[in-house]
């Protein structure tokens, strides 16, 4: 079985987590390159997705090193929320939506 882990804000992180998702929060541009890096040395993992706003925040030298790797794959994916959201409601079912899509399984936010 191939092991797959998200690399994402703290905040989104969080929410995987919940939902027994191995998920990987990062907080500074250091901390993105540090843990994408590491991860890239390691044979733990077969697929690692990582949030768009976080690959942006990498040097040119180390996204290359990622789209190179073999193992783990480093998949680009749109994690965070884009779009400004005007009420809870509307954030609640942006979570659930995005939360069903990595899990294939609908959890309620509350």
């Amino acid at each position: 079985m191939t092991a797959i882990t998200i690399v994402c804000n703290e905040n989104i992180s969080v929410g995987f987590q919940m939902a027994g998702v191995e998920a990987i929060g990062v907080s500074t541009p250091e901390d993105a390159t540090r843990t994408l890096m590491q991860l890239a040395a390691e044979a733990a993992w077969g697929i690692v997705l990582v949030d768009s706003a976080i690959l942006n925040l990498l040097a040119e030298r180390d996204k290359e090193r990622l789209q190179n790797s073999s193992a783990p794959w480093f998949l680009d994916t749109a994690l965070s929320l884009t779009k400004s959201i005007d009420d809870e409601t509307d954030a609640k079912h942006t979570v659930e939506s995005m939360i069903q899509r990595a899990i294939g399984k609908k959890i309620a936010v509350t």
